[in-house]
């Protein structure tokens, strides 16, 4: 169900991550994917409220949407809307008024640093570079799942630069709150200082090892993935 992140697409090098909670599970409650499509590279990471056979399910319907969407919608936004009112089937053929699952989506395309970004309800990219490590200012929407995404121009995508050297960091909350025995959150923009080189594969295989030495028990679903202009 969940799509190896391959380490090229269009102008992208990339690298992704997923480790699951619960040992022996193949998927838990959060997904991503990175896709080819006629629009440019298209990228999805996100988390669903819940867990177990609900959330993922929820993810199961979540990935067959954009996989479909990606490739005959134009506009980005409306991709994010599709996301949302599958979202919201989901919630009401379940009795489940409270379903709901955050997301980020990301197009590039062409030789540009530019990327085009949707940010609903998910945590902001960190750019990641030789001389500063920050997050990116993308103004969020509400998750998906409650239905306000319908109304036409309502998501509208953020275009942000990066550095040149730099790479975009996205990742779910499971990385940024998985806690070491003392109880305190795994700091990540603080640990990824110390990583000599900044490519997509560098900073995955660093936080992959650097979390599981801070926290040795995940709480949460942790996804990754990073990516940057070739």
């Amino acid at each position: 169900m969940l799509h190896p992140i391959p380490s090229r697409l269009g102008g992208l090098r990339l690298a992704g991550l997923y480790r699951p909670a619960t040992a022996g599970t193949a998927i838990g409650g959060d997904f991503l994917e990175a896709l080819d499509t006629p629009y440019g590279t298209r990228i999805l990471i996100g988390d669903v409220r819940g867990k177990g056979l609900q959330a993922v399910q929820t993810v199961t319907d979540l990935l067959g949407c954009f996989r479909s969407r990606a490739h005959e919608t134009e506009d980005l936004g409306e991709v994010a809307a599709s996301l949302d009112r599958q979202v919201r089937r989901a919630a009401l053929a379940r009795g489940d008024e409270e379903l709901f699952a955050t997301a980020l989506l990301l197009q590039h395309s062409g030789p540009s640093q530019d990327l085009h970004v949707v940010n609903c309800g998910h945590l902001a990219p960190l750019e990641v570079g030789p001389a500063r490590t920050r997050e990116l200012d993308v103004p969020a929407v509400l998750p998906l799942g409650f239905g306000l995404l319908d109304a036409a121009g309502a998501v509208r995508p953020h275009q942000v630069s990066l550095d040149p050297g730099a790479t975009l960091l996205t990742h779910t909350d499971g990385l940024s709150e998985a806690r070491n025995s003392s109880g305190e959150f795994y700091p990540l923009a603080e640990r990824l200082v110390s990583v000599g080189r900044h490519t997509p594969d560098d900073l995955v295989r660093h936080l992959d090892d650097d979390v599981r030495d801070w926290t040795h028990h995940l709480a949460d679903d942790i996804a990754v993935i990073a990516l940057g202009p070739r």
